[in-house]
């Protein structure tokens, strides 16, 4: 049996790179994430009275808004341009795109103490009282506030995080 030259021994199963140190943000940025998602799924229901489908600019956006915002391309910022502007029910999803990019952008900073001062900076504003329609980021205010101490924490550690632990404990069989 041949081997392939970027597969090593040594590492855990599946692993094929090496790992950085800052590969991303940890498993609590994926909360806002799926509230964006929430939200979209909620305005298709309430505008258009079914779910998604293809020609809909609102189904058709779904990966393009779940995007870190540095990574668009020219073609999917005009999507989200087009699909923000399309009707006056998507400025709460214009909103959530906005509080779940400034979420990536705080992990991502490359000075840790800025990085922390910008998401507390998120915690405090998603906790004071949000406009009525946001009610997936007011959902994600309560959640970040009440895990607020643990999501700093990760700003103090040098980006450690436990998500390759709870990666590996929800693969174990029970």
């Amino acid at each position: 049996m041949r081997w392939k030259s970027h597969v090593r021994f040594g590492r855990r199963a599946g692993e094929t790179h090496q790992r950085k140190r800052w590969q991303g943000a940890p498993a609590r940025s994926h909360l806002a994430g799926e509230k964006l998602t929430v939200c979209r799924q909620r305005l298709q229901q309430q505008i258009h009275g079914h779910r998604g489908r293809k020609e809909n600019l609102l189904y058709r956006g779904r990966r393009t808004l779940l995007t870190r915002q540095s990574l668009l391309t020219d073609e999917q910022i005009a999507r989200l341009q087009r699909l923000f502007a399309e009707h006056e029910d998507h400025a709460a999803l214009e909103v959530s795109w906005h509080i779940y990019q400034d979420i990536i952008s705080a992990y991502q900073h490359p000075d840790p103490a800025a990085g922390k001062k910008r998401m507390q900076a998120l915690i405090t504003r998603l906790r004071r009282g949000l406009p009525e329609g946001l009610e997936e980021l007011a959902q994600l205010g309560r959640t970040l506030w009440r895990k607020r101490d643990q999501i700093l924490a990760f700003f103090d550690r040098g980006g450690a995080s436990n998500g390759p632990v709870e990666a590996i404990n929800g693969a174990l069989p029970v």
